[in-house]
């Protein structure tokens, strides 16, 4: 996050889908740890008798909650992003950065898919769902606002410019909310399966 927070435009690095999802990718990747953390500290200080492991349950603890969540909004959004950028916004040279962004973030949900034990369900496709909802609005009141992207354009991604093309902004918000998310995710629960 520090270097690619460093290598771009500072004060336009928030408003990049690749960012958030980047940044929410690293909130869950800390959070799992903390959580780690926390079913270490109490499977040690708790008694190992079966009578104390049946009656104690960390799987309804609010921090599981929020990592459940986490967890099925980062993974199939790193799939999306990386998806969307080699469909869309690639020109076909890679900085570092970029591929670290757009591709590693990928392996990376990869491994966590297929190591850690955090169940996918399909209805939890509205965390997904609720995340890209958020962002669209967040580009329709920033472009509102007058914001422009790195470049000093009207929007912030070609395709979702509401000045000179807002039904086709509209219908590329609409198209990659129901049908993009719902693929990627019915893929990432597939792979789910295979694990």
């Amino acid at each position: 996050l520090v270097w690619d927070f460093l290598d771009g435009p500072y004060n336009k690095w928030h408003i990049y889908y690749t960012n958030w999802g980047f940044t929410l990718l690293t909130c869950h990747a800390v959070w799992a740890a903390i959580v780690c953390v926390i079913g270490y500290r109490t499977e040690r200080s708790t008694n190992d008798s079966e009578s104390d492991r049946s009656s104690t349950s960390d799987d309804d603890d609010w921090y599981h909650k929020v990592e459940w969540v986490l967890f099925n909004t980062a993974i199939p959004l790193a799939f999306y992003l990386t998806t969307a950028y080699c469909g869309f916004l690639s020109s076909g040279t890679f900085k570092v950065i970029s591929v670290f962004e757009h591709i590693m973030n990928t392996v990376l949900a990869t491994l966590d898919l297929f190591i850690c034990g955090i169940p996918v369900r399909l209805l939890h496709i509205l965390h997904v769902f609720i995340f890209g909802w958020i962002y669209a609005g967040f580009t329709i009141v920033y472009w509102a606002a007058g914001g422009t992207n790195a470049e000093g354009e009207p929007y912030v991604y070609w395709f979702v410019d509401y000045s000179s093309h807002p039904g086709r902004a509209a219908c590329f918000i609409a198209g990659s909310a129901l049908v993009g998310t719902s693929a990627i995710y019915l893929f990432v629960y597939g792979l789910y399966r295979l694990r």
